[in-house]
C-alpha cells in the first residue's frame, strides 16, 4: 500500500486529506510541522508522495521542501523514482509567485485547500500511477522565462511527455532542423529576444513545410494578439496566466489528436501495402489459371466446331466448355471485387457516348440468346448522351445484366434494353426480360457482397453469385444508382441511372438497328479475310501454342512459333517474307514481351501488328501493352472470334 505523509498544521486539513484519499487506498501518515516530518524520514520513513502546507509556523513548506530534498537525505532519496518524492503543495493562497517557486523547487502540483472533493484524490492517483498514454511523445517547449519552462515542462513530463526545452525561436528551429520528425508538438511564446513566436511558427509552416504540426501559441489577453498568432499559422493559444490543468488538457487534446492521425497514417500505409500484396497475388492466380483455360476453352470450342448433333461426345464437350466457362467468370469476378477494394478503384472518369458501350454489349452477348431463340430487343432513345464513364466497367455492368436477362428468361422468351433521358442530368438504362423472375426473399440480398443468390439458369446454365453486387459497386462508382423489380414468374426489371456531362436531347424514337439479328455467318466472313496471313507468334507455353495454331489454321493462317522473345526478333530480322502480325505473349523466359516488344520497335518494325497476349486482367494489360509500343492485346483464354477480330483490326479495312 503506497505510504503518503501530509504534513499541515491544522488538524482539520489533515483530517480533510485523510478522508479524501482514503485509508483503504494508502497509508496515510501525519506531521503537524516541517521539523516532525523532517523527523520522520531521519527514522526511516520513505514516503511515496507528500503534502505538503505551505503556509506553517516555523519551517513552512518551501523550507521544508528543501531541508527534505537536501545534502542531508540526498543519498536516501536517490532510490526513489526519478531521485526524488513527489511532492503536492497545498495552498491557502495559490497565487502565482507561489506556484513559480514551488515549480522551480520541483513541486509536482499546487492545490487549493479549498479543493472540490475529488480532486486531491484524482491528482494523487494519476501521480502514483502515471499515465503513460502520452509516452514517447516529444514536445518542443520555446520560452524565455526559465520559471514558465519549469512549470509547463514538469506538468507535460507528468504526463509522460518528452520535453525538449529551448530559449528562444533561434535555437527552436535549429532543434527543430535537426529533429523534424521527432517533434510532435510545439509550445511557444510570443514576444522572445531574437526569433520571436510569430516568426517562429511562420518559418516552421513555409520553411520547413510542417503544416501539421500542432503550435500552440502562449498570449497575453490582448485579442489582436491572438489574432496575429493565428494569422501566422498557429494551432491553438492559450491566455497567460493560465490555470496548469486547463493548459495541460488544452496541450493533450492536440498531442491526442496528432496520436491518432499517425496511428491512421500508418494503418492506412499498411493497408495499402496489404492490398498491393493481394493486388499482386491475383494477378499472379489470374495469369496462372487462365493459360489452362485457354487449352480448356480453345479445344472445347474448335472439337464443338466441328461436331456432328448427333456425337454423344457432344453433351459432354458442352460441359467442358461450360465449366471453363464459369471459372472464368469466376476469376473476372474476384478480380474485379479485389480491383473495386484496391487503389484500382480510383479509376479514371472519362467523357464517352454510352450508346457505343450499350452496342457492343448487345452485339457480344446476341449469339447467347440466339442459342435459346429469345428476341433481344434494343431501343434506344437517348443516342446522344454523354457520360462519365470508365468504358470497361461500364461495359461490366451490361455485360451482367444482359447475361442474366438470357440466362434467366426461357426459350423463345423476350429481352429489352432501354435507354431513355431522364429529366436533363440523367439517363437511365433499362434491361426486362419475361424470365422466371427473383423471389421476394432474395431481392432484399441481390447486391449484398458474400451473400449467394445464385440459381441456375432456364436452360441450367450455372453462375458464380457474385455478379450483381460487382455490379452495384461499378455503377456507384460512376455515381449511379441500380434498382430492380421482379416477382416470380412475371420476369425482372433492372434500372440503371447514371449522370450525364451534356444536356440531352428530347427523346426520340428507337434507333433504325432496334431489333439484334446478328449475320448467321459471321465465323466465315473471318475466315475468308484471314486466309493467307502470315502469323508469327512468341509464346512458351505448349498448350497456348497448340490452341492458337489450331484456331489460326481453321482461319487458313501461316504460322510460326517462337519460345521466347529474342528468339521472335530473330525470326523478324531472318524471315525472307515479311509476317502480316506478330502475337506476343507477356510473360516469358529469356526477353519478356514487353522487352522483346521494345526492342523490335528500336530495330525498325515500326509498322508490324503486335498483339499482346496476357493472362493478367484487361486494366493492366492496356496500360503495359501500350506504353510498350504494341498495337492490341487479348487476354487469355481467347475464343476464334476475338482472335481474329483483333487481328483483322490491324488490317486493311479493320475488322469490319
Amino acid at each position: 500500500m503506497p505510504k503518503i505523509l501530509v504534513v499541515d498544521d491544522s488538524l482539520t486539513m489533515r483530517s480533510v486529506i485523510r478522508r479524501e484519499l482514503g485509508t483503504d487506498r494508502y497509508e496515510i501518515i501525519e506531521a503537524k510541522n516541517g521539523q516532525e516530518a523532517l523527523a520522520l524520514i531521519e527514522r526511516g520513513l520513505m514516503p511515496d508522495l507528500v503534502t505538503l502546507d505551505v503556509e506553517m509556523p516555523g519551517l513552512n513548506g518551501f523550507e521544508t521542501y528543501e531541508a527534505m530534498f537536501g545534502p542531508r537525505f540526498a543519498a536516501r532519496f536517490a532510490r526513489a523514482p526519478r531521485g526524488r518524492i513527489p511532492v503536492v503543495f497545498i495552498t491557502a493562497c495559490n497565487n502565482l509567485e507561489e506556484r513559480r517557486r514551488g515549480f522551480e523547487l520541483g513541486a509536482i502540483d499546487f492545490i487549493s485547500k479549498n479543493f472540490e472533493p475529488g480532486t486531491l484524490a484524482q491528482l494523487v492517483f494519476r501521480i502514483l500511477r502515471p499515465n503513460d498514454r502520452l509516452r514517447g511523445i516529444n514536445v518542443l517547449l520555446v520560452d524565455d522565462s526559465p520559471s514558465v519552462r519549469a512549470i509547463v515542462g514538469k506538468a507535460l513530463s507528468e504526463e509522460g511527455v518528452t520535453v525538449t526545452e529551448a530559449e528562444d525561436g533561434n535555437r527552436a528551429f535549429e532543434i527543430l532542423c535537426n529533429q523534424m520528425s521527432e517533434t510532435d508538438l510545439v509550445i511557444t511564446d510570443i514576444a522572445m529576444p531574437g526569433l520571436d513566436g510569430h516568426a517562429l511558427c511562420r518559418r516552421i509552416r513555409r520553411e520547413l513545410g510542417l503544416t501539421d504540426l500542432p503550435v500552440v501559441f502562449f498570449t497575453g489577453t490582448d485579442q489582436e494578439q491572438r489574432i496575429r498568432a493565428f494569422a501566422a499559422g498557429a494551432t491553438d493559444c492559450l491566455q497567460k496566466p493560465f490555470i496548469k490543468e486547463e493548459m495541460v488538457a488544452r496541450i493533450l487534446v492536440h498531442l491526442e489528436k496528432g496520436q491518432l492521425h499517425r496511428r491512421l497514417r500508418r494503418a492506412i500505409g499498411d493497408l495499402r501495402t496489404t492490398l498491393q500484396s493481394q493486388s499482386e497475388m491475383l494477378a499472379t492466380l489470374s495469369h496462372d489459371m487462365r493459360a489452362p483455360l485457354n487449352g480448356i476453352l480453345g479445344f472445347s470450342d474448335h472439337l464443338l466446331a466441328d461436331a456432328s448433333p448427333e456425337n454423344q461426345e457432344r453433351e459432354n464437350l458442352e460441359m467442358i466448355q461450360q465449366s471453363g466457362k464459369l471459372l472464368l467468370s469466376l476469376i473476372e469476378d474476384v478480380l474485379a471485387l479485389a480491383r473495386h477494394d484496391s487503389h484500382h478503384a480510383d479509376i479514371e472518369l472519362q467523357p464517352l457516348r454510352l450508346s457505343e458501350v450499350i452496342r457492343k454489349s448487345v452485339t457480344n452477348l446476341h449469339h447467347l440468346a440466339k442459342l435459346k431463340d429469345q428476341h433481344l430487343t434494343l431501343a434506344n432513345r437517348a443516342p446522344d448522351a454523354v457520360v462519365e464513364g470508365h468504358t470497361e466497367s461500364l461495359l461490366r455492368v451490361l455485360n451482367n445484366l444482359l447475361s442474366n436477362a438470357i440466362k434467366f428468361t426461357p426459350k423463345k422468351g423476350e429481352i429489352t434494353v432501354e435507354v431513355q433521358a431522364e429529366g436533363t442530368d440523367q439517363v437511365a438504362i433499362i434491361v426486362s426480360d419475361s424470365g422466371i423472375g427473383i423471389p421476394s426473399d432474395q431481392l432484399l440480398i441481390l447486391f449484398e457482397r458474400f451473400t449467394r443468390t445464385s440459381r441456375p439458369g432456364t436452360a441450367g446454365e450455372p453462375g458464380t453469385g457474385l455478379g450483381m453486387s460487382i455490379v452495384k459497386q461499378f455503377v456507384e462508382l460512376h455515381r449511379g444508382q441500380i434498382s430492380v423489380t421482379s416477382k416470380p414468374g412475371e420476369g425482372s426489371r433492372f434500372r440503371v441511372t447514371l449522370p450525364i456531362t451534356q444536356a440531352l436531347p428530347q427523346a426520340a424514337p428507337a434507333t433504325p438497328h432496334d431489333h439484334v439479328k446478328p449475320a448467321t455467318t459471321h465465323k466465315d466472313q473471318l475466315r475468308a479475310r484471314m486466309a493467307g496471313l502470315r502469323v508469327l507468334m512468341a509464346e512458351d507455353n505448349p498448350v497456348n501454342q497448340a490452341v492458337t495454331r489450331t484456331m489460326l489454321h481453321n482461319a487458313g493462317c501461316t504460322l510460326q512459333i517462337a519460345p521466347n522473345g529474342q528468339e521472335a526478333i530473330e525470326k523478324l530480322q531472318s524471315a525472307g517474307q515479311p509476317f502480316d502480325v506478330l502475337l506476343m505473349d507477356m510473360e516469358m523466359p529469356e526477353l519478356d514481351g514487353l522487352a522483346a516488344t521494345r526492342a523490335i520497335r528500336t530495330c525498325g518494325f515500326t509498322a508490324l501488328p503486335i498483339i499482346g497476349l496476357t493472362g493478367n486482367d484487361a486494366e493492366t494489360a492496356r496500360a503495359s501493352c501500350m506504353l510498350a509500343g504494341m498495337d492490341d492485346y487479348l487476354v487469355k483464354p481467347f475464343s476464334f472470334t476475338s482472335l481474329c477480330e483483333t487481328i483483322l483490326r490491324h488490317r486493311p479495312g479493320g475488322a469490319s
